[in-house]
């Protein structure tokens, strides 16, 4: 039995996902104003209210890593918007992703619309946009262009026509508008078509066929230890689901609706675990799931920091030469950050822990 605790944050339980990628059509649905859609691309038919188109291709819960799509104006309209709906829950509950001409420059929004009203939270200028020349708007996360700065998402904004950059920012994912749920296009303005529409999910691997789990469950995620963790799901009306984790087998059977839950039995601490969700022909397999200790953090962005940011190598670098040096061994090091990560000998470090700077330092 292992003794060891494992201390996640609830990020911990979402896991990290697969690198693949898989593609689907979009499905569109209006929910507002007129669309046309066809070869030539997607048009809106804006009046008195804003066009809102949603891709039912995926579910609400369902994440995704990159969206672009390719826009053409027939005309400049100043101050008429058009973009990107993002998590959108329905038509009086969105987020969006919103461009809009102005007098000189072009203006960036990322807002959402709820309560009547719409909330900014960012914006960003770049160059006036050309008539009937095509650009293309994406959002990918950050680790897919660069390391520029700690925001976990990226907007580009690029014209097609030479592959000049016009924008590129850094955002928060506020509320969160990114990474998750169902997406679309949004317009005010009739003078813009939308072409080549692209959302790029990862692999489901708790969803197949008729059988679905929750994101919640998926490969790397963490279960508590010494408590009765359930499972739940959908899956056919009335089908048998077979639930197979840690050597154990479970059984139960969806209700009229398609729901299920298993309450499986406490575990102690482990890591490497396969989960195994059956039901007729459908399988679900989770891997690398882990049992320990969840724990759930909250507060305000001041705590947000990325991992690559932190001096995550130097502490561990710093413990091992601790406990190194509380072994017994005769030429333990010891590392500061201010040293640029050289090594320095005990005298060295006993010299900088007599120092008056390093003892107001601690």
């Amino acid at each position: 039995m292992k003794n060891t605790c494992y201390g996640f944050v609830l990020a911990a339980v979402l896991a990290l996902c697969s690198a693949a990628a898989y593609g689907e059509a979009p499905r569109w649905e209006t929910l507002s104003g007129k669309w046309q859609t066809g070869a030539s691309g997607i048009v809106p038919e804006a009046g008195e209210q804003p066009c809102l188109l949603v891709d039912r291709s995926g579910l609400w819960d369902c994440e995704w890593f990159n969206l672009s799509v390719n826009f053409r104006l027939s005309d400049v309209c100043a101050g008429a918007g058009f973009g990107v709906a993002l998590h959108i829950e329905n038509k009086d509950d969105y987020h969006l992703l919103r461009i809009t001409p102005a007098a000189g420059y072009t203006a960036l929004q990322t807002l959402r619309w709820q309560y009547g009203n719409f909330r900014m939270w960012q914006e960003a200028h770049f160059p006036v946009l050309q008539p009937e020349r095509e650009y293309n708007l994406s959002i990918v996360r950050a680790p897919v262009v660069d390391r520029e700065d700690w925001r976990p998402w990226k907007i580009v904004v690029t014209d097609n026509a030479d592959g000049t950059v016009l924008l590129k920012i850094g955002i928060e994912n506020h509320m969160p508008a990114f990474g998750l749920g169902v997406t679309g296009l949004y317009a005010a303005c009739d003078a813009v078509t939308f072409t080549d529409y692209s959302l790029d999910r990862p692999v489901p691997e708790n969803l197949a066929g008729n059988l679905r789990l929750p994101m919640v469950f998926s490969d790397g995620m963490v279960l508590q230890r010494g408590r009765r963790v359930p499972v739940w799901g959908r899956a056919a009306a009335g089908a048998s689901v077979r639930l197979t984790f840690a050597g154990k087998s479970y059984k139960t059977r969806a209700d009229s609706a398609g729901d299920w839950k298993i309450l499986l039995r406490p575990l102690a601490a482990d890591t490497g675990l396969v989960m195994r969700v059956v039901s007729g022909k459908d399988t679900a397999t989770l891997r690398d799931v882990a049992v320990g200790e969840v724990w759930f953090a909250s507060g305000q962005s001041n705590m947000e920091m990325k991992v690559w940011r932190a001096m995550c190598r130097w502490l561990a670098i710093r413990i091992s030469a601790c406990s190194s040096h509380s072994s017994g061994r005769r030429r333990s090091r010891c590392l500061r950050p201010e040293d640029g990560g050289r090594r320095r000998t005990r005298k060295a470090c006993r010299a900088g822990r007599r120092s008056p700077t390093h003892s107001r330092r601690n």
